[in-house]
């Protein structure tokens, strides 16, 4: 019988959108999602905490990210200038090895997807 207790192993999918006129979109999350602006100095929050379900989102012209732990869709308008990149999760090679064996270290037991709609 499984262990009910036993840990899960999660990652998260940051998404960076690069919008080169200002745009309005649509997110689609499953969990609450903080959408940053970030600059060469600077990351700061924009706008409210966005709740599960689907927001339209209005975006200046900048760079923005954010994470969730949960599949996503960001629906673009025909006439978005938006650019939508997933990026990869960090890799561990090249690291020395950890001196004895230690837990959580394995791959996650699910990784979240992004769907892109126009």
């Amino acid at each position: 019988m499984p262990n009910p207790l036993s840990a899960t192993a999660y990652t998260c999918l940051t998404v960076a959108l690069f919008v080169t006129e200002p745009s309005h979109i649509q997110l689609m999350v499953q969990d609450h999602v903080r959408v940053d602006r970030v600059t060469d100095a600077t990351v700061e929050r924009h706008g409210d905490l966005l709740q599960p379900g689907t927001t339209s989102v209005y975006l200046p012209e900048g760079s923005y990210v954010f994470r969730t732990s949960q599949d996503a869709k960001v629906r673009l308008d025909n006439a978005a200038a938006v650019r939508v990149v997933a990026l990869a999760a960090q890799d561990k090679e090249g690291w020395p090895d950890p001196p004895l064996a230690t837990k959580g270290d394995s791959a996650p037991d699910r990784v979240p997807t992004l769907s892109v709609l126009r």
